[in-house]
């Protein structure tokens, strides 16, 4: 285990299968060796951990990232699942939210992008839908306006 972990430390990247995964915990296998570590600078909202245990779980491919400027034998990690940043998909899917927005870190300008996306694209929506129902009803009214002016005539 000590070797895999400072190999780990000093390439910074690995390759790793998912061997357990809930709210407690997330067990990752390297080889032979199981490496126990936490999703770097995400909260998990409690009631969302099913989907993203569903989503490493259906992964092809699974990879461990340390972030660059943590320097500390920690196992708070970057998890990278078929290519997706895991951390970007929990803030897109809006299962839980990062914990501190530094600039320096790897990706965070990514990890704020898809937590800008999550609170704006609902107003969006929401707006998107009074602008067509303006539309729609502005329409209706030229339509009516029209019509009483040929039946007039």
């Amino acid at each position: 285990m000590y070797l895999i972990v400072s190999l780990f430390l000093y390439l910074q990247s690995m390759p790793v299968t998912l061997a357990y995964c809930d709210e407690e915990k997330l067990v990752f296998m390297q080889e032979e060796e199981m490496i126990e570590a936490s999703i770097f600078n995400i909260a998990v909202d409690q009631e969302d951990w099913e989907q993203v245990c569903q989503y490493l779980e259906q992964a092809e491919q699974l990879r461990l990232e340390k972030e660059t400027l943590i320097h500390e034998e920690s196992f708070d990690v970057y998890i990278w699942a078929d290519e997706k940043l895991l951390q970007q998909v929990i803030l897109e899917k809006e299962w839980g939210r990062s914990l501190i927005n530094h600039p320096e870190y790897q990706y965070a300008e990514k990890m704020k992008k898809e937590e800008m996306i999550a609170v704006i694209a609902p107003n969006i929506a929401v707006s998107t839908h009074k602008v067509a129902i303006a539309v729609l009803t502005i329409l209706f009214l030229i339509l009516a306006i029209l019509v009483f002016i040929f039946v007039k005539i």
